[in-house]
């Protein structure tokens, strides 16, 4: 079975201020698929440390983080968990420190997927655009890359626009929100993937107007599972065959 790739939801929670943050119709109210790989990428705004969740669940089961990056007060991190069942479409974070000023994630649902990453990077980028990696990561052949861009400070109507040139061919998905604290700055978290195959994919991503603040950027790859992508050939058997030796003939002299 091919890998297949599915946008959940994006969804924010502004100014929650709490220990637990949960997220639910993250599949738009449908369970997630018994079997399959959910990625969130969780952005979020603080006063203070820029730290992240310290733990997340995705159905219930315990996520495993891909990776964290965030300067003072922004920043970005992955995380999936595999689906053993049909299971609830939610997403629990917990912050011990519970700083969290806007917290906002986007999911994507991946089905013949091997049951980890393949490779991952992040990057703090400066105000100018574009925003996206400094170094490239491998995307398979058949598999799939997901980016994701966190920004705050920005103004409500900034769009972002996913470069589709070059070796950054990608697809915006998932949509992007943009929340507002309600003191004039406003997050920004933005999703999009790309399945065209490169060694050293560079996803990038420009802001209209341009991004004029501090983005934390991030991407992941993925592979489809080893059995993917074709079916097994059926093995037929095919009984020997008995031979007896020629009948000898005999002459009278």
């Amino acid at each position: 079975m091919p890998l297949g790739y599915t946008a959940g939801a994006t969804l924010v929670l502004q100014r929650p201020f709490t220990a637990t943050v949960t997220f639910t119709s993250v599949n738009s109210g449908t369970n997630f698929p018994s079997g399959s790989v959910v990625v969130v990428a969780v952005c979020w705004y603080v006063g203070t440390t820029g730290q992240g969740p310290t733990t997340v669940t995705i159905g219930g089961v315990t996520a495993t983080q891909i990776f964290s990056a965030h300067d003072a007060n922004v920043g970005v991190a992955f995380y999936y968990a595999v689906m053993p069942s049909a299971e609830t479409d939610t997403v629990v974070l917990t912050d011990n420190t519970s700083s969290w000023n806007d917290v906002t994630i986007a999911a994507a649902i991946l089905t013949g997927a091997a049951s980890t990453p393949t490779d991952n990077g992040s990057n703090i980028t400066d105000p100018a655009d574009p925003q996206g990696l400094a170094t490239g990561i491998n995307l398979p052949t058949g598999g799939v890359g997901i980016a994701a861009n966190c920004v705050t400070n920005q103004s409500s109507t900034n769009v972002p626009t996913w470069v589709t040139t070059g070796n950054s061919a990608i697809t915006a998905s998932g949509g992007d929100i943009t929340s507002s604290e309600g003191s004039g700055h406003f997050t920004q978290l933005t999703l999009a993937h790309s399945t065209t195959a490169n060694a050293a994919w560079v996803p990038q991503v420009n802001g209209s107007p341009a991004y004029s603040f501090t983005s934390v950027f991030g991407a992941i790859t993925w592979a489809a599972s080893a059995g993917g992508g074709g079916s097994a050939l059926a093995s037929i058997a095919i009984p020997r065959k008995m031979f007896l030796p020629p009948k000898r003939k005999f002459y009278l002299r």
